[in-house]
């Protein structure tokens, strides 16, 4: 069983973005890049705006149910038919379709989403609110996307067919890299013979990588609701032809996110680069950038070109050949769903930040921002050589060195100085120094460069007092650099490194509790206890 022991301010973790930690404090700066502040009374004043902005749902039913074609699920259905009404709303995340989910902060963000509508539910009972996984299913990262870290090892798919869209990737290729997962998952029980028979059916029986993370996210979250989004649709593209042609003609994205950015540039660094079309041309040869040059759309990396009415024909005839991109995708997104409140990482509220004036140009609404729940999950083991080291689930976060300060400190055993002697020393140099530059002036450059020796020997020489100081706490750096080592791997946050197998099988409630300790709108690092 899992159960909360810690919440700490993100800014205690020193991993996180300067404007992550000010976006949460919610400096009054933020107000002019985002519509609704990042809180209940923001998710309020979304929800009464929200219907003044046109969703069509029965496109929206008819795209999902389509999409669950191969679901037969009561729970998943009866909520899909409940977009069809007008006090139906959405709470959403997105996430590219990493290979077996990736890092596993890709459950914590769907974990939210879920928190925030049960809670949102229970808070307008007259109201519905649903949970929606949006599939980046489009990106073509793959050095970001087809690799994944699970049991200490790293796998990595080596893919033999041309890359394009991840999630158009065809599963019959991993079978490799899921026989080597599967013999690694135990000891056997119902709930690790489950995990295997959930990953088989994702990753064997399924055909593409998105089926086979539409299959995995509802087999981890269906019982709670969530719906699964893949913009990769015919149908979902259609709908987006007169944004994707204002795209490409008029090309208004790419002066309204330098503007803004120009202005968020002031305080932070921006996440985003817009480019004068932001589209790309998808198709089975890939996903490439759409460039206009010498009156002509060309496609990058191909010999496709396309005067402007031919590129217009292409968009009316194959809408599915265009895919948006990172300035782009968020008004495809709020174009099809009822959204009060979007959940994303701090890389992704910070590009999100740069769009607010193109949302405004569309007429498209711009919800809430709310910057996703982190956690380290520690199990027994680690929470007692926590406890027998004398640290604390706030002090782990800081680096060795600080650590090895602090503890020479708490042991009376002060930093070795000898300020003191050198003031001392100084103080008769400069006298050693006047009497030679008195003697012949010439003489000062090199009693200049003597002193200047001498205070080179003492720092080092005071540096070498140090470390004998530590090796007296070899045991201690031992065991802090072992726990560390445990808790941050690869020497971060341990949420961007593990997968969710590093700790699913041994914790058959693991979504349950995630879900249950979430932090509404209360943006608090947690830490978990987990089983071993």
């Amino acid at each position: 069983m899992i159960k909360p022991i810690k919440h700490i301010d993100y800014s205690s973790t020193h991993s996180f973005s300067k404007l992550a930690v000010d976006y949460i404090a919610k400096l009054p700066i933020f107000s002019e890049w985002q519509a609704f502040e990042p809180s209940l009374d923001g998710i309020d004043r979304a929800i009464a705006e929200r219907n003044n902005f046109t969703i069509d749902r029965t496109a929206l039913v008819a795209v999902l149910k389509n999409q669950y074609t191969a679901y037969e699920n009561d729970t998943i259905q009866q909520q899909i038919d409940l977009l069809q009404n007008e006090q139906t709303y959405t709470v959403c995340t997105a996430h590219q379709p990493n290979l077996l989910t990736g890092p596993i902060y890709f459950l914590y963000k769907i974990a939210h989403t879920i928190a925030l509508a049960n809670y949102l539910n229970k808070r307008y009972p007259q109201k519905k609110f649903i949970p929606i996984y949006y599939m980046g299913s489009e990106d073509n990262d793959w050095d970001e996307l087809a690799h994944f870290n699970f049991n200490q090892q790293t796998f990595t798919w080596d893919y033999p067919e041309l890359k394009g869209a991840f999630g158009r990737a065809e599963t019959k290729y991993a079978a490799e890299i899921l026989k080597k997962v599967l013999s690694y998952i135990g000891p056997s029980n119902d709930h690790t013979n489950q995990l295997k028979q959930m990953l088989t059916k994702a990753y064997a029986e399924e055909s593409t990588i998105s089926k086979a993370t539409q299959s995995l996210v509802h087999a981890l979250f269906g019982e709670y609701g969530l719906l699964v989004f893949n913009p990769d649709d015919r149908m979902v593209k259609e709908k987006m032809i007169p944004l994707f042609e204002k795209e490409l003609l008029e090309r208004k994205s790419f002066y309204l996110c330098q503007e803004q950015s120009q202005k968020i540039n002031a305080y932070y660094p921006t996440q985003a680069n817009p480019r004068p079309i932001n589209l790309f041309y998808l198709n089975e040869n890939g996903r490439n950038r759409i460039e206009w040059n010498n009156d002509k759309y060309s496609i990058v990396n191909t010999s496709l070109t396309f005067a402007q009415e031919q590129i217009l024909n292409e968009l009316y005839n194959f809408p599915e050949r265009f895919s948006t991109n990172v300035i782009t995708r968020g008004l495809l997104q709020e174009t099809w769903l009822p959204n009060v409140a979007f959940i994303g990482g701090g890389a992704e509220i910070a590009y999100w930040l740069q769009l607010k004036p193109i949302f405004k140009e569309h007429r498209i609404f711009f919800p809430p921002l709310l910057l996703r729940q982190s956690y380290l999950l520690i199990n027994t083991q680690q929470q007692k050589k926590l406890l027998q080291i004398g640290l604390t689930e706030q002090s782990i976060f800081n680096a060795t060195e600080t650590l090895l300060k602090l503890k020479l400190k708490e042991l009376g055993i002060e930093e070795p100085s000898l300020n003191e002697q050198w003031e001392s020393m100084q103080a008769i140099m400069q006298h050693v120094q006047l009497k030679a530059q008195t003697i012949d002036p010439t003489l000062n450059d090199a009693a200049a460069a003597t002193i200047s020796k001498i205070e080179k020997h003492v720092v080092q020489l005071q540096q070498k007092m140090l470390r004998a100081e530590k090796r007296k706490l070899q045991t201690y750096q031992n065991q802090v650099a072992q726990l560390k080592a445990e808790l941050f791997p690869d020497n971060q946050l341990q949420e961007r490194y593990c997968n969710f197998l590093d700790f699913y099988g041994s914790n058959p409630d693991l979504i349950k509790n995630l879900i249950e300790a979430s932090q509404i709108v209360n943006p608090l690092f947690n830490i978990l206890q987990i089983n071993n």
